[in-house]
C-alpha cells in the first residue's frame, strides 16, 4: 500500500474550489496523530486551517512557494515546541510526510510549503509570521504547512527510468544496489546486451553468439537454481576479451580470452552503474569460462553448458550418433544441459 502511494504521489499546486469533506479531515487528523516520534515525545502540534481569509494570509508567508495556499480549501500547519525534544524537526518532517500519504489515500492532493529557515521579510522569519497569524504559544516553531484539497491538475508519477538508482549503495558507499525487481533487471540486462553489441561493433558473428548463449542460459535457469542476473550478464560478456586478445596476441585462444576479458567486462559494467559484487562475480566467470574446473558454482555450470550448446553444433557436424553421444558425455556439466543437447543433436 505504501509503495503504491509513493509511486502516485506528486505535489499538487492547483486545487479545485471544493471544501474537503469533514469526514476526510477527521481521517487526516487521526493519521497525523499516529505519526511516530523519537522516544514517543510527540513534540508536534497541528493547526488545521480552513478559514479562507486565514489561508490567504498564510499564502503570503514567504516570497516564493506559498501562494498555492490561497487556493487550497485546507491547510495543516505542522508546529512544535522545541523544548520537548531536540529532534522536533525530524519528528515534524515525519508527521508532514504522513499527512501527504494520508491525503493521497483519501483521493486528495497535497503540497509541502517549507516554513522553517524561510523569511517573510528581512525583519521577520516565516515561522514567526505563522506563529503570529495562528496565535501559537511563545517559543513554538513551524516546520511546514501542508496545503490540501481536491487536485485541479493531474500529474503523472515519476517514471521508473527517472529514479536515481545510482544513489543507492549496498553496505558501503559506491557498491551499487542490484534491484531484484524483474522489470528493473530486464532493463539492466538490455543495457548489458547493448553495451556488448557496441563493443563488438561490426562483429555480427560474436554478437549473435553472445545472444544465443544468453538464450540457452535462460532455458537452463528455468531448471537450475542460480542467480539470474549474474548468469545472464556473464553469458552476454563471456567472450568480451576476444578483441583485446586479438589485438595483443593475434589470437583469441581460450586462455587469452580469460586474461583480457575481465578488465573489459569491469569497465562496461562500471559504466552501467553495476554494483561491485555483481562486477566481481561476472569478472570471475569471464576469467575462467574456458576452464572446466574454474569455479564450482551453478552460475558457472550454466554458463559452461550454454556456451557448449552453441559451440557443439560445429563440433558434432558430420559425426555418427555414437560419436555424438561420446562428445556430449564429456562436454556438458549439468543434467539439464545434457538433456537439451540430446534433443538438439540426437533426437
Amino acid at each position: 500500500m505504501l509503495l503504491s502511494l509513493l509511486k502516485k504521489r506528486r505535489s499538487i499546486r492547483k486545487f479545485q474550489p471544493v471544501p474537503v469533506a469533514v469526514e476526510k479531515v477527521d481521517l487526516l487528523v487521526e493519521a497525523m496523530l499516529r505519526s511516530p516520534s523519537s522516544r514517543g515525545y510527540n513534540p508536534w502540534d497541528f493547526v488545521v486551517v480552513n478559514d479562507p481569509s486565514l489561508l490567504a494570509q498564510l499564502a503570503r508567508v514567504k516570497e516564493h512557494g506559498s501562494a498555492l495556499l490561497e487556493e487550497a480549501p485546507l491547510a495543516i500547519a505542522v508546529c512544535a515546541n522545541p523544548e520537548i525534544s531536540d529532534v522536533w524537526i525530524e519528528d515534524c518532517s515525519i508527521a508532514s510526510l504522513i499527512i501527504h500519504l494520508a491525503a493521497e489515500s483519501l483521493g486528495l492532493g497535497s503540497c509541502w510549503v517549507q516554513i522553517r529557515e524561510r523569511r517573510y521579510s528581512k525583519e521577520l522569519s516565516s515561522s514567526d509570521y505563522v506563529c503570529k497569524a495562528l496565535q501559537l504559544p511563545e517559543g513554538f516553531q513551524v516546520e511546514a504547512i501542508v496545503g490540501i484539497g481536491y487536485p485541479a491538475e493531474k500529474k503523472p508519477p515519476h517514471p521508473r527510468e527517472s529514479l536515481l538508482y545510482d544513489r543507492v549503495s549496498c553496505n558501503r558507499y559506491g557498491t551499487r544496489w542490484t534491484m531484484a525487481d524483474p522489470s528493473r533487471r530486464e532493463s539492466f540486462l538490455e543495457s548489458v546486451a547493448l553495451a556488448m553489441k557496441d563493443y563488438f561493433g561490426a562483429d555480427d558473428r560474436r554478437i549473435e553468439h553472445a545472444h544465443r548463449v544468453a538464450g540457452y542460459a535462460r532455458e537452463l535457469l528455468a531448471a537450475i537454481d542460480a542467480d539470474e542476473t549474474e548468469t545472464l550478464v556473464a553469458a552476454y560478456l563471456h567472450d568480451i576479451g576476444i578483441p583485446e586478445a586479438e589485438r595483443k596476441y593475434g589470437s583469441c585462444s581460450g586462455r587469452s580470452q580469460e586474461q583480457e576479458g575481465p578488465p573489459v567486462a569491469r569497465a562496461l559494467l562500471e559504466g552501467l552503474g553495476a554494483d561491485e559484487r555483481l562486477i566481481e562475480v561476472v569478472c570471475e566467470l569471464v576469467g575462467c569460462h574456458h576452464t572446466p574446473a574454474g569455479i564450482d558454482s551453478p552460475e558457472f555450470r550454466i554458463l559452461w553448458d550454454a556456451d557448449a550448446l552453441v559451440n557443439l553444433a560445429e563440433v558434432v557436424a558430420g559425426k555418427s550418433p555414437e560419436q555424438i553421444e561420446r562428445i556430449l558425455d564429456t562436454s556438458l556439466v549439468t543434467e539439464t544441459g545434457y538433456r537439451r543437447a540430446r534433443k538438439l543433436f540426437l533426437l
